[in-house]
């Protein structure tokens, strides 16, 4: 399982880590709870909507928005479920 979070470089910091829950559709009981961690050299700083921002999550800019993958091994959901 993967995931890509970005956020915007005057806003919060990126998470250390992510927690990804599986739920029961039915009522809402945790099946599994599974850490997803930052994958290597996945942050990226980009530069879309705002050329004129400069160093908001680098040193040096433009820059507007970072963004980091986060992944966890296979996870198992209850059959049936």
């Amino acid at each position: 399982m993967v995931l890509k979070m970005y956020r915007d470089c005057s806003g919060a910091t990126l998470p250390a880590s992510m927690t990804l829950l599986v739920k029961n559709g039915c009522n809402g009981t945790t099946q599994g709870s599974y850490p997803m961690n930052p994958v290597p050299n996945s942050i990226t700083v980009g530069t879309q909507y705002c050329a004129t921002a400069s160093g908001l999550c680098a040193p040096s800019g433009p820059d507007n928005f970072e963004s980091n993958t986060y992944a966890t091994s296979a996870i198992t959901v209850t059959p049936g479920q």
